[in-house]
């Protein structure tokens, strides 16, 4: 539930980590107002980010990030991804 601005800010990206030990199987997010509208979030094509840093030269850390619009108190997102843990 997001309660105050502040919660906008700090909800606004929902990422899923994911690597070459962590697939990911399938994923939705949805926000639902104080009335009960409900409306789904859509991903957006460039929602796959790079973890690495400066100092390492390739990674396969990504995060699978939601980015829901129109974010205000009252509401609540929901988030549900399903991901595989491979054997190291």
């Amino acid at each position: 539930m997001i309660e105050d601005l502040e919660d906008v800010g700090e909800w606004s990206e929902f990422p899923v980590y994911l690597d070459e030990h962590r697939e990911l199987l399938s994923s939705e997010a949805w926000v639902t107002s104080p009335d009960g509208d409900r409306r789904k979030v859509k991903r957006k094509e460039t929602d796959l980010r790079d973890v690495s840093s400066s100092w390492k030269l390739a990674t396969s850390r990504r995060w699978l990030v939601f980015e829901p619009d129109g974010l205000v108190p009252g509401f609540r997102l929901e988030v549900r991804a399903r991901v595989r843990e491979l054997p190291y």
